[in-house]
């Protein structure tokens, strides 16, 4: 700034940061003399702090440590053998070569005396000497390098030690691009991973194609040529019989000499045995010609043996004769059985009642349609009834008798548990 001209008046100097500044106040205008405070202590404001860019006592204490202060929980106090310690070379914690990786025989050093000696230690001199030139084959003497880090250390960049060391592409991944340790063993369990499910983790994993096609389910028409098979359209029609149960059922049997086949049932067959003798009847066009067959006798020879004056046959006449009675002499009550159907059952007990009772079909299962004939041939009361939930001519448990001696009713199932009688009898209630 430009040194001012002196004049009447009073100069103030003016702090302003680092730039004071000074005015001039001349004579007359109050800054002196004339009626102005010229006593210091009687300015006002003088305890404001108007010029915070100046230290006070509270700024200096938030910026400056005291002379007192202390680093204590900080740092260690000063300490004489502390210090001693830490410039110590005299190996102080009395550690050991082989403690420190060291060569406690001494051989490195040897090694390093002979490197520091050696014309081209590093081979990357062209006046390489013997010394030199043999050095990356030492295993044990220089830095102990082996032969095969020697190997490494002479290659020219990373990848052609990574050559030397037999690493893959896969060495410059990151490990990111593989699968987490454990989780190969699982992986054939996640459904999300590559987009693989669970069915298709159970086929990834198969060891061969067989193994595969086994997952799928395919049969050994998978592995045939498209060529082996006829189209979807073809048909064998004027080849091949259609396909029929009873056929299916044939085929199934086992063929042998004398054997006939019948059928036992709809679509199944069963083989039966079929003698010389019989095939020679049933190659026979007449039934003449199968009596012809059987010995030589005629129809009429036939109707004798049937009337029992024949013995043309070599039977006794009459043998053929049902022996057994074709009726039943009742003397007490009874109820039907299977063996009194088509036979007589005579009411024959004097002046006694009787009564002959129609069982449940659940007790004796008589077949629809089969018929009894009954007689009463004694004075007593003749009694036709129908056990429980047995229907007689329409009525449920019904009963009714035969009116008169010497008449007759027949019965005669047409359901299950439904009867109808008829004859000389009264109505049935």
């Amino acid at each position: 700034m430009s040194t001012p001209v002196p004049q009447d008046g009073i100069w103030i100097l003016v702090p302003q940061d680092e730039n004071p500044t000074l005015l001039f106040t001349p004579a007359g205008n109050g800054a002196a003399g004339g009626g102005g405070v010229s006593d210091h202590g009687a300015l006002t404001g003088l305890a404001d702090d108007d010029h915070t860019q100046y230290h006070n006592d509270t700024r200096g204490d938030a910026r400056y440590s005291g002379l007192a202060h202390t680093h204590t929980g900080t740092y260690e106090p000063a300490n004489a053998n502390l210090q001693a310690h830490v410039g110590s070379t005299a190996n102080p914690h009395s550690v050991t070569a082989a403690q420190a990786g060291a060569d406690a025989t001494g051989t490195a050093a040897a090694a390093v005396v002979a490197h520091a000696g050696a014309t081209d230690p590093h081979g990357d001199r062209s006046f390489a000497t013997s010394a030199v030139s043999t050095h990356s084959a030492l295993t044990t003497g220089a830095h102990g390098i082996t032969a095969a880090g020697a190997a490494l250390l002479d290659d020219v960049d990373a990848a052609a030690q990574r050559t030397t060391l037999g690493l893959c592409t896969a060495a410059t991944q990151a490990s990111s691009a593989f699968e987490a340790s454990g989780a190969v063993s699982t992986h054939n369990a996640v459904t999300t991973a590559h987009g693989i499910s669970a069915y298709g983790a159970t086929l990834v994993d198969d060891a061969d194609a067989a193994t595969a096609r086994t997952t799928l389910g395919l049969g050994t028409a998978a592995t045939s040529a498209s060529g082996d098979f006829a189209t979807a359209g073809h048909n064998h029609s004027g080849v091949y019989q259609p396909a029929d149960a009873e056929l299916t059922a044939i085929a199934g049997l086992t063929s042998a000499a004398d054997k006939g086949i019948q059928f036992t049932g709809s679509g199944t067959a069963a083989t039966f045995d079929l003698t010389a003798a019989a095939r020679t009847v049933l190659d026979d066009t007449t039934t003449a010609a199968m009596l012809a067959t059987l010995g030589g006798i005629s129809a009429a020879a036939t109707s004798d043996v049937n009337t029992g004056t024949s013995t043309a046959l070599g039977v006794t006449p009459g043998a053929y004769k049902d022996s057994t009675p074709y009726y039943v002499d009742r003397t007490a009550d009874w109820t039907l059985a299977l063996t009194d159907r088509n036979k007589d059952q005579w009411f024959n007990n004097g002046a006694s009642a009787l009564v002959c009772t129609i069982p449940l079909n659940a007790t004796v299962a008589f077949a629809v349609g089969d018929t009894i004939p009954l007689v009463r041939l004694a004075s007593g009361t003749a009694t036709i009834d129908a056990a429980t939930s047995v229907t007689l001519n329409g009525v449920s448990g019904g009963s009714c008798t035969i009116s008169t001696r010497y008449q007759g009713a027949l019965l005669k199932k047409i359901a299950t548990d439904s009867w109808v009688v008829s004859g000389d009898v009264s109505a049935v209630a």
